[in-house]
């Protein structure tokens, strides 16, 4: 297995500063119920980096630092970003953007595959990805299992390209087409429920991705 990456984008979260805080700790806080959880703060020497104070308040000055347009009032409002890591050789990696009001916010998670376990399984990774999109609320979100496609992971039509677990609410879902879903999940080990379509238990070989976009008129992500 490769290494996977969780991406969840979204516009117009809370405007709020104490909202986004509190949704932020929230979602960060999901991935500390088991080992690779957010500990440190990311900062250039990791070997300078030391372990996090795990509270809210303490979570709301490292947001309140990241302020993306550092006061620049003719940047706009920008929002603001943090990261984390986790402990191990091989560490999970977590960047958060909030509170843009002009561009996008997103939250990521690198998961290298020495990490896959835990919340990372492969078997939890499709509710690990449906417990974050349920605090974030993003508009889609995937778990990609390969590089990320060419052309982005959105068409011009706002389609999406297809990856390994697929985050659809309602609009993006309508926008795929909801009778294509489950007609192309008929006779197939892909599943949709509860907003995720995944299509499979492991990442799909190269050859099966393909097949399975075909069937939903979708391009597959990371080939």
């Amino acid at each position: 297995m490769a290494d996977w990456t969780l991406i969840l984008w979204r516009r117009d979260g809370p405007e709020d500063f104490n909202a986004l805080a509190a949704e932020g700790y929230r979602l960060l806080s999901l991935f500390r119920e088991g080992e690779g959880g957010p500990a440190f703060e990311t900062v250039r020497d990791r070997t300078q980096a030391k372990p996090f104070p795990w509270t809210e308040a303490a979570f709301a000055d490292a947001m309140r630092k990241g302020r993306t347009n550092q006061g620049n009032a003719l940047l706009g409002d920008l929002g603001y970003s943090a990261a984390f890591f986790s402990e191990g050789e091989c560490p999970v990696g977590y960047q958060l953007h909030t509170g843009d009001r002009k561009g996008m916010d997103s939250f990521v998670v690198r998961i290298p595959e020495a990490r896959q376990r835990g919340l990372f399984a492969p078997e939890r990774m499709g509710e690990t990805l449906r417990r974050s999109a349920e605090i974030f609320r993003p508009f889609w979100g995937c778990v990609d299992a390969g590089l990320p496609p060419e052309d982005g992971y959105l068409g011009e039509d706002g389609r999406p390209a297809l990856c390994w677990l697929n985050y659809w609410p309602e609009p993006m879902a309508r926008r795929v087409g909801k009778l294509r879903i489950r007609l192309a999940c008929a006779g197939t080990e892909m599943q949709f429920q509860d907003g995720v379509l995944q299509t499979g238990p492991l990442p799909p070989t190269e050859e099966i991705q393909k097949k399975l976009a075909r069937r939903l008129g979708l391009d597959p992500a990371g080939i």
